[in-house]
């Protein structure tokens, strides 16, 4: 069983200097122009992909397993890192409101209310064959064999075809982020807001002001035909891609249908797999 990581617990609320909120969600279901919708607001921070659930994590792992800790533990060390972590890792953003964007915090309620006081998370999705279909236009910026799904085919020794590379996305990109999801959803659903990639396009305003509801903030009226992300990531670098974060300065779905771009056994074997639980 994982351990409960403490993240600053204590009886009382954590002395958190600035009001945290949280980002998750499937990839490729707009997660990345929500966020750079919400930048507009000046009293609020949407972060790039994050590595404070990582550095609380490892930080954690590291005080328990510490022989002088297990000899002698001293629990308010613990909070006191936490603390440290939570505030030292945005403190140079000159915003009060910080939301914090990983894809496994919709798994992580109990951490964060322990740590945080609360936890009210936004957490974006999409269909996945959607989802594959996105990736898989993203892929074909590179030539054949660069990008980092061919490279890891490559690494398999398997063919470059299409209907692996959407096994390889499912598997490396995709399956872990739905799980964490999906135990969120199953567990914490209270706490979670769902947004969906077209209702996000397609209902522009009811969507913005329903987050805001959520998050229990006034509403910002937002600037939705001059959209910029202003938290890019050196995505060739991470993930093997390019251009995964980039996005239109107006909100608008411009993707094609997914059957456009999956061939009609790959885009069955993944819509009868039903795995949009969210919409049951």
């Amino acid at each position: 069983m994982e351990r409960l990581v403490s993240f600053g617990a204590t009886k009382s609320r954590p002395m958190i200097e600035k009001q945290f909120f949280f980002l998750a969600g499937l990839p490729r279901s707009g997660s990345t122009v929500l966020a750079s919708i919400l930048n507009q607001n000046p009293e609020i921070y949407v972060t790039p992909t994050s590595p404070l659930e990582r550095l609380l994590r490892e930080n954690d792992d590291a005080w328990h397993k510490t022989s002088s800790v297990i000899a002698n533990p001293f629990p308010e060390q613990l909070k006191n890192m936490s603390d440290a972590i939570i505030n030292g890792c945005w403190e140079h953003i000159d915003k009060p409101i910080i939301i914090d964007k990983h894809r496994v915090w919709s798994s992580k309620i109990p951490q964060i209310k322990l740590g945080f006081g609360q936890a009210k998370i936004i957490v974006t999705t999409r269909d996945i064959p959607s989802i594959l279909a996105s990736f898989l236009r993203v892929d074909r910026n590179l030539p054949v064999g660069i990008g980092g799904i061919d490279q890891n085919l490559i690494k398999e020794g398997m063919w470059l075809n299409d209907i692996n590379r959407a096994n390889i996305m499912w598997n490396t990109y995709i399956k872990k982020t739905w799980l964490s999801f999906k135990t969120g959803y199953e567990n914490y659903q209270n706490y979670l807001h769902i947004v969906e990639y077209d209702d996000l396009c397609s209902k522009k305003e009811e969507v913005i002001k329903g987050i805001y509801n959520f998050l229990e903030l006034p509403y910002y009226k937002h600037d939705l035909e001059n959209i910029v992300n202003v938290t890019p990531e050196n995505d060739e670098e991470s993930y093997g891609l390019v251009g995964l974060h980039n996005i239109n300065a107006t909100l608008e779905k411009t993707s094609s249908d997914p059957k456009d771009i999956l061939d009609e056994s790959l885009y069955d074997k993944y819509k009868n797999m039903n795995l949009e639980f969210w919409r049951s």
